[in-house]
């Protein structure tokens, strides 16, 4: 688990071993709302696409068999390998509460899949309780934002290489 610190706020590191899925939304807490940028921290997620801060984003996850949902507007994006990293930031504290138990929910599936990859039998349950045992005290907390940045549709930057 990994969290990224920016001056003094959080954002929680979305693990590579769980693919996240992005797509522009209108259904969205934030819609018509400004944001301040990483007040409250947020979470940081991999995109093959570069989208605007401004934009507002479903994240899709699938986890033990169950997708889970959450949605974010983008605070801030940055060049990673051949991609982007982009920090969601959220409008309200019910709304960072969901993105942290959803993401809380990935570490532990890629805690689980590296228990496995290393020869253990360790079903979701069992991560779980041993991932929480390990690890929860050190998640980071987040919280919603306050008004600052305009909200806009913006197209993507695709990366390229």
């Amino acid at each position: 688990m990994k969290a990224l610190a920016s001056e003094s706020n959080a954002f929680i590191q979305h693990p590579d071993a769980v693919a996240a899925r992005l797509c522009i939304t209108s259904d969205h807490d934030s819609l018509g709302m400004d944001l301040i940028a990483h007040g409250q921290g947020g979470v940081c997620v991999p995109s093959q696409l570069g989208y605007q801060p401004g934009t507002p984003l479903q994240v899709r996850v699938c986890v033990s068999d169950r997708e889970l949902r959450y949605h974010g507007l983008v605070l801030w994006r940055r060049a990673r390998r051949q991609a982007f990293e982009l920090g969601l930031g959220f409008a309200t504290d019910d709304a960072a509460f969901r993105a942290r138990m959803v993401e809380q929910l990935c570490h532990i599936e890629a805690y689980r899949q590296r228990a496995v990859a290393a020869g253990r039998m360790l079903d979701f349950e069992g991560a779980a309780r041993e991932w929480i045992a390990r690890y929860s005290s050190g998640f980071p907390q987040i919280g919603g934002c306050c008004p600052s940045i305009p909200w806009r549709q913006a197209q993507p930057t695709v990366a390229v290489g």
